[in-house]
């Protein structure tokens, strides 16, 4: 991507993000998207193909950048999956306008569209590779089921995000919920070695 693409696409996403704060998804048009970020409708439809499209991106997008870590900067897989799992609680109470709109879209959607893959789909498997790099690192008890695990650290995470986009929760509740969760599970899982990475 040259920088004026990525300048482009910046530009485009920054749009985006600001009308579904604002008006929720339904209310995002490529048209309107265009307008505002200064691109001819065709270049949208020709980078996109639709509004579903480009506000899938923008939700990649998002959530790459806020979970993108260097895994050799971290000691062991579970301070990367507390870091990880702070940054994208972060970016919900920075831009929680966007969060909710994404999540009622999410909550309402079938198990085959793209927000599934790319909000739960995509969060199990980074969660399915911390508990293989901590039975790799010998911190696991011999009996855990990764699979079972990685489904249960993926349903704290999204539990705690559906009681907050129903109202049941504040914002600022999450990640305390979303946290407390975790450390259950990871104390269910690691064997004496790995308990004192909790701290």
């Amino acid at each position: 991507m040259t920088p004026r693409q990525k300048e482009q696409q910046d530009r485009i996403f920054s749009v985006v993000r600001d009308l579904v704060s604002k008006n929720g998804y339904e209310a995002v048009s490529m048209r309107s998207v265009a307008r505002d970020a200064g691109v001819a409708t065709a270049t949208l439809y020709n980078l996109y193909n639709s509004k579903d499209g480009l506000v899938m991106a923008v939700l990649r997008d998002s959530i790459f950048k806020v979970t993108q870590f260097d895994r050799a900067s971290f000691d062991n897989p579970i301070d990367l999956f507390f870091a990880r799992t702070q940054a994208i609680y972060q970016d919900l109470v920075k831009n929680p306008n966007f969060a909710r709109a994404m999540m009622k879209v999410f909550f309402n959607a079938t198990e085959t569209e793209e927000i599934v893959e790319i909000i739960a789909r995509t969060r199990l498997k980074t969660d399915r590779q911390v508990i293989m790099d901590l039975r790799e690192a010998g911190l696991l008890h011999d009996n855990v089921d990764s699979d079972v695990v990685a489904h249960r650290l993926t349903g704290n995470s999204l539990s705690g995000l559906l009681f907050w986009e129903k109202g049941l929760m504040p914002t600022r509740a999450v990640p305390d919920y979303v946290r407390q969760r975790d450390v259950e599970v990871f104390r269910s899982i690691l064997n004496d070695k790995g308990l004192g990475l909790l701290g």
